[in-house]
């Protein structure tokens, strides 16, 4: 497995089932993301470009949430991912960046 460490994210590729490390700050500036992808650090959907105009979306997701675990089944592709949205009593669609509409 192929590990590239924080400071060389900007020059590295993008690899299947590599680690891309993150910063220890303890801050969003952490976020190994951005470093390879001018995108966001926040939000599971990050973007380039503007919401008129999107160059390329980004899906983030920790993996961390037991209570919405996003999966990807490596079979078929298919990515279930719940969203930025796991608030009870909110509609789906309704997130600060607009953005759980995406088909």
């Amino acid at each position: 497995m192929k590990i590239y460490p924080f400071d060389k994210l900007s020059k590295c590729d993008l690899v299947i089932d590599a680690v891309y490390e993150g910063g220890k700050k303890g801050n969003v500036g952490d976020d190994p993301i951005n470093k390879i992808l001018p995108v966001g650090n926040q939000g599971g959907f990050r973007y380039a470009g503007s919401l008129d105009n999107l160059k390329y979306v980004v899906l983030y997701t920790s993996g961390e949430n037991i209570d919405w675990p996003d999966t990807i089944d490596t079979e078929t592709g298919i990515f279930q991912y719940y969203g930025d949205n796991k608030k009870p009593g909110h509609e789906l669609h309704d997130t600060k960046k607009n953005l759980n509409h995406f088909n």
